[in-house]
């Protein structure tokens, strides 16, 4: 299983630089909201986004996909199919005023089904980008609104023979060459709504838990080109492929 090791490895290295980025970017954005917690009135009158709340929270939930086109490939060739409803994980950042609703948010699933072959089918799907809502209850405990916000996505298929015995590191780069990989970047809207509900932690803490369900569609703008490898070579002819799909995920997180 060595190939999927190295697979789990990258996507897990690529998943760590996105989330120190998001982390950085989190902190600034903290930072302001922070300093500016307790504006004049005079500040609330011209203020068109005056933040009452902001925080980090986590999410967790089903995705279901669209993989008809290259499940249709995989099943022709030999290969194990993508399963369409999936666990997928992610995280966020949210600021948020009297009505309107801002998140930052990254998502990612992940899947490796082996053959009775013994080929790996595997895939890395990881989504960030961020998101505006309204908030419909007014009240001051509870938000539910409809979102609409913009994705970037890295999409790698990777189909690999998983059965090797144990080998030095130069045996395999130098004879191991049945490795098929492709890769895509496109970009989708974030279409959905979201519920949160805020539970005080005690009268004399001004933080929060916040706990919440979102659901919604990521609806493609741009299909893109699929490239061999690290957007080296193109590929033509790719079938319609879209790992965001609908999703429902449950969310757990601090707000201050």
């Amino acid at each position: 299983m060595s190939v999927i090791n190295q697979c789990l490895k990258k996507s897990n290295h690529h998943f760590m630089k996105n989330i120190v980025a998001l982390l950085f970017l989190f902190t600034a954005i903290l930072g302001k909201t922070q300093g500016n917690s307790e504006p004049t009135t005079t500040d609330k009158k011209h203020k068109l986004f005056n933040v009452t709340r902001s925080g980090l929270y986590g999410t967790f939930g089903w995705t279901f996909s669209d993989y008809a086109g290259i499940n249709k490939i995989l099943s022709d060739s030999g290969y194990q199919k993508f399963h369409t409803n999936q666990f997928s994980k992610g995280f966020g950042f949210t600021a948020r005023g009297d009505r309107g609703i801002f998140n930052i948010d990254y998502h990612m699933l992940t899947q490796c089904n082996v053959g009775a072959n013994d080929f790996c089918s595997h895939i890395d799907f990881v989504s960030y980008g961020l998101s505006f809502g309204y908030d419909l209850s007014k009240k001051k405990n509870m938000d539910f609104y409809p979102f609409i916000g913009v994705n970037r996505n890295r999409t790698d298929i990777l189909l690999s023979y998983v059965s090797w015995p144990t080998m030095s590191v130069n045996t395999f780069l130098n004879t191991v060459s049945n490795i098929a990989r492709m890769t895509r970047v496109n970009y989708n809207l974030n279409l959905g709504a979201g519920f949160d509900y805020f539970i005080p932690l005690g009268k004399e803490i001004s933080s929060e838990i916040q706990v919440g369900m979102h659901a919604g569609y990521y609806l493609q703008i741009t299909e893109s080109t699929w490239f061999i490898h690290v957007d080296e070579l193109p590929l033509t002819n790719a079938p319609k492929t879209n790992p965001g799909g609908a999703y429902l995920k449950a969310v757990i997180g601090i707000c201050f």
